[in-house]
């Protein structure tokens, strides 16, 4: 997909970081955005910060982890534009906390919207996308997690190794279908957002009653200055988008660590 004038894009996790810095990119290239997020305010304010250089905008306030609500956002987007060509799976949420002291409401939470909203948004989106016939492209936000794996982000890293298995599962499926749609999965480092405080949005039915910290974000914002920013993650994600890659590593200096772990697998 190299044409993006005109063209109709659908954003979850838009309010903010990564997915906001993808709705001001595409909103530049003149496309139709539907941006989607379960922080009400914060999408109103997304809208009014991309409004000026998108085509159009329209917010859909969003559960991903629910399939219920993706598809009632897939309807919206459907009825206001009748297609969509670029669709973004960027919702995400993390709690950094030990495999051994980890509940199930963190593993609930985690899995319902990192990997859950990856499934949701293909089965409510994807098949649509297909019969309209028209060209376009799947978008999901993955992470260098998605390859290694540390003490302390099991959890995190175990949605990410699952959306990248679906993304090249996708892409392979796609392929077979013979549909005019690819996929892209973007693999960012650490970034300058607020993913460590995602606690302000988790559900009261799957909290575990625990005391939150923001400590780990305090952490990740002082060692990401100056690293990555949302906008550079969305300048990669869209040239992977023109020149249909399926795998986007923005921080090319941390595919290394990809490399040694590979190697420690198959040695």
């Amino acid at each position: 997909m190299n044409e993006f004038e005109g063209r109709v894009a659908v954003i979850t996790g838009a309010a903010s970081g990564i997915g906001l810095a993808y709705a001001q990119a595409l909103g530049r290239l003149g496309m139709h955005l539907v941006l989607a997020d379960i922080e009400a305010d914060a999408l109103e304010r997304a809208q009014a910060t991309v409004a000026a250089q998108a085509a159009s905008v329209l917010t859909v306030v969003v559960d991903v982890a629910a399939g219920e609500s993706v598809q009632a956002l897939a309807d919206t987007a459907f009825s206001a534009h009748r297609t969509v060509h670029l669709l973004a799976n960027n919702a995400g949420v993390s709690v950094t906390r030990s495999l051994l002291t980890a509940s199930a409401a963190d593993w609930q939470w985690m899995l319902g919207v990192n990997v859950w909203g990856v499934i949701n948004g293909i089965h409510s989106f994807v098949p649509e996308m297909i019969e309209r016939g028209e060209a376009g492209h799947v978008v999901n936000t993955c992470s260098i997690a998605s390859w290694t794996v540390m003490p302390g982000y099991g959890m995190y890293s175990a949605t990410k190794h699952a959306a990248a298995a679906i993304s090249e599962a996708l892409h392979g499926d796609l392929c077979d279908a013979g549909a005019p749609i690819g996929v892209t999965a973007v693999c960012p480092s650490l970034v300058r957002t607020k993913l460590f405080s995602s606690d302000r949005n988790r559900p009261d039915s799957l909290s575990d009653g625990g005391q939150r910290s923001f400590e780990e974000q305090e952490r990740i914002d002082a060692i990401t200055d100056g690293i990555q920013s949302p906008e550079a993650i969305a300048e990669a994600m869209i040239d992977g988008v023109r020149n249909d890659r399926l795998w986007v590593f923005p921080n090319r200096s941390r595919v290394d660590a990809i490399r040694q772990r590979i190697e420690q697998v198959i040695e």
